[in-house]
């Protein structure tokens, strides 16, 4: 049955691609995105088989000369379900955040990437903050509570125990420190895994937060 052999195909095409995509980027043998652009081909062909599985299914059952094809039919189908549940639930979780890569703890002054503009994969790219993002954001009830942490002392106090603090996070990396700005600036690379490919997608976390001393309104990290 042409169908169930195309159910069949999907499957195994998007089993590969998504372990492929999945695989190629976490041990950095492609650019992240592009794993994570394969990871998604590998998605749409899960979700063809599952078309394809829900129309070979049912005519498998009310044909005898067609009822071989069943148990491929029924495997590949399943198969296609499986590697699609973990993406709906993400999405499921995730409704409520809005589709933006930029968020910050001050969305009237967000700090502004210095060093991260070189570490990009397209260097020079521009990063400036969109004041358009800053709307979408504040008008996002999940981001609601989201605000600059303060501590009380000295800024050049507080500036020294955030860097300490930003020091001992393992999965972040300090690339520049100013302490006339009283700031500092970091990055991380989050491994790729499903349903999590694309938290890849930049060596620069696309994420601006600020720690403000109570006794003076000077940011000290970002």
């Amino acid at each position: 049955m042409i169908l169930a052999w195309i159910c069949f195909y999907d499957a195994i095409i998007a089993v590969i691609a998504i372990a492929a995509g999945i695989a190629a980027a976490h041990f950095e043998l492609i650019a992240p995105y592009s794993g994570f652009e394969i990871m998604l081909a590998g998605l749409a062909f899960a979700a063809l088989g599952v078309v394809a599985g829900l129309i070979a299914v049912p005519m498998t059952l009310f044909s005898a000369k067609r009822r071989p094809a069943r148990g491929r039919a029924l495997i590949s189908t399943f198969v296609c379900v499986a590697l699609l549940i973990p993406i709906i639930m993400v999405l499921w979780q995730t409704y409520q955040y809005p589709l933006i890569n930029d968020v910050t703890t001050d969305t009237d002054h967000p700090p502004v990437f210095i060093t991260a503009i070189d570490l990009q994969p397209q260097p020079g790219r521009d990063m400036t903050y969109n004041p358009q993002v800053a709307a979408i954001q504040k008008a996002a009830p999940a981001y609601a509570d989201l605000a600059p942490l303060k501590m009380a002392g000295p800024p050049d106090e507080v500036f020294a125990k955030a860097a300490i603090l930003a020091g001992r996070i393992r999965t972040w990396q300090i690339t520049r420190i100013d302490p006339g700005y009283a700031g500092f600036a970091t990055t991380s690379l989050s491994k790729c895994g499903p349903p999590t490919a694309a938290a890849a997608s930049s060596r620069c976390a696309r994420s601006r937060a600020t720690a403000k001393a109570i006794s003076a309104p000077t940011t000290i990290a970002s």
